[in-house]
């Protein structure tokens, strides 16, 4: 295929998953009483391009952060500092042991140019095997287009799949409720979509963990999907037997290659992992519950990849999570850069 034609592929895929239970026992036993966000019906709108203008009150603007002009473009960029290296991990202890520090400045709509799809893009380009598996890139060009007002983000985030324990099967059959509040007893908090992608991604925003090139043989993607069967939402025996028959997750951290430039294991494929989407939508009712990552089925998984597309008391075989912290120092998560600072729209991903 001619790269020349190849169209733009915004980092928004979509991994989809069925509903279940898993974690209940646990999780039961936590407080329930916690303020939510109003769902709505089942369908989402996600944007590749949201913007991070209307960020919360509490993300100031950024003082004293340096800013260029592009002498051929007069386009106003930030400066990248010393801890935007792309394969460097932040050795300092303002995270707790089991987590990892991850700080840099983070672009808000990327878009990848895929120079060689999987499978065949002929006649299934519009069916619904194209929309949905052959939608995924082996190969993409050596170039990202950043768009956007950019934000610093400095924050810890865990190195594994919840529980957080390398060799220990991550947890699935979790709600977006049941995550949020488990990360909350261990002094946590769930991940924003912006910290998951970073942290994936990296400070040079490669499309995957691994790179420019999809890697089944790196991490756990690709599987075929096992049959399944309808059954009772409210049945959690079934779902639980028929969550054994599907699964096909491996144990955290036994793909070694499929590591980040910040060192978090597993981001993309194994299982999709929930996260604090706050520009996300159901129809017109704001939600902020979405699945980053993609998992072990044949799916994007992309660094970027996020579905919205479920309210937050969906369960399935193939969803999980990690939790997230503010650094040990006090320091803000996110700062908002000066408006008019942006990053160079165009750079190659791999120097």
């Amino acid at each position: 295929m001619r790269t020349s034609r190849a169209p733009l592929v915004f980092a928004a895929g979509v991994a989809l998953v069925v509903p279940a239970l898993f974690l209940w026992p646990r999780l039961t036993a936590l407080p329930r009483a916690r303020a939510g966000v109003p769902l709505a019906g089942a369908t989402a709108s996600v944007s590749a391009a949201a913007s991070v203008d209307d960020a919360p009150p509490r993300v100031a603007a950024l003082s004293g952060q340096a800013a260029r002009v592009d002498g051929a473009s007069g386009e106003a960029s930030a400066t990248d500092g010393p801890s935007l290296d792309p394969g460097a991990v932040t050795s300092d202890v303002r995270c707790p042991g089991d987590m990892i520090s991850v700080e840099g400045t983070y672009c808000p709509a990327v878009a990848h140019r895929c120079a060689e799809f999987v499978g065949d893009r002929g006649e299934e380009r519009e069916g619904q095997r194209w929309r949905h598996e052959e939608r995924r890139c082996r190969r993409f060009q050596n170039e990202r287009i950043c768009e956007g007002r950019p934000a610093r983000l400095r924050y810890c985030i865990d190195r594994f799949e919840y529980p957080n324990r390398e060799g220990a099967m991550p947890a699935t059959m979790v709600g977006y409720d049941e995550a949020r509040e488990a990360c909350g007893v261990e002094g946590k908090r769930l991940c924003e979509a912006e910290e998951w992608a970073f942290a994936c991604e990296g400070a040079r925003t490669a499309p995957y963990p691994t790179g420019l090139e999809r890697d089944a043989s790196a991490c756990n993607i690709d599987r075929p999907r096992r049959p399944q069967r309808l059954v009772d939402a409210h049945d959690r025996e079934a779902q639980a037997r028929q969550a054994v028959l599907l699964d096909q997750r491996v144990p955290s951290g036994s793909s070694p290659r499929c590591t980040s430039p910040f060192g978090g294991a597993d981001m993309t494929g194994n299982v999709a992992e929930w996260v604090h989407y706050r520009r996300g939508r159901k129809g017109t009712v704001p939600s902020d519950a979405a699945l980053a990552g993609g998992d072990w089925e044949r799916t994007p998984a992309l660094c970027r990849s996020l579905d919205a597309s479920h309210d937050r008391t969906h369960r399935a075989h193939v969803s999980g999570f990690r939790c997230c912290a503010d650094v040990t120092t006090g320091a803000a998560a996110r700062v908002l850069m000066p408006a008019g600072a942006r990053l160079e729209k165009r750079r190659a991903i791999v120097p």
